[in-house]
């Protein structure tokens, strides 16, 4: 009798876990691409001549919303931008914050896009604690 008790315990204790919802939803957020010191409208793209390259994140209307405890903006700490040409990967560099794209630039063709993938970014509580986003996040940018 005990046995079947701790078996039922154990099985209602996996049940609630099974039905559990996630700890820690994390919120949403775009992202605002100014190239040469112009913001980016992404139907357009970029010229590929581009040469330096800001990224500056907000949490998106709804997260702001859900999660009324955290600041609005995202810190964007490290992006992988690649220049694909087709299918093809041609070159990439690792991006946080102050490099320059003139590796990529030099190299790069009207057709061309440059992919992001946001590797390390952060948003603050009113507190002052940050908490990674983990959320993965790809923008792809056609070249003019």
């Amino acid at each position: 009798m005990r046995t079947v008790c701790l078996f039922a315990f154990i099985l209602a204790i996996i049940s609630r876990i099974a039905l559990a919802q996630p700890l820690f939803q994390e919120p949403d957020y775009t992202v605002s691409i100014i190239a040469d010191g112009k913001p980016v409208d992404l139907k357009e793209g970029i010229a590929a001549i581009t040469q330096t390259i800001q990224l500056q994140g907000k949490l998106t209307k709804e997260s702001k919303a859900q999660f009324p405890q955290l600041h609005s903006d995202v810190l964007i700490e490290r992006v992988m931008i690649s220049l694909v040409r087709g299918t093809q990967r041609i070159d990439y560099l690792n991006w946080t914050g102050d490099e320059s794209l003139i590796k990529l630039s030099t190299q790069a063709q009207a057709g061309d896009r440059y992919v992001m993938q946001f590797e390390k970014v952060n948003v603050q509580t009113k507190q002052g604690t940050m908490n990674p986003l983990t959320k993965a996040v790809i923008y792809s940018v056609s070249l003019y």
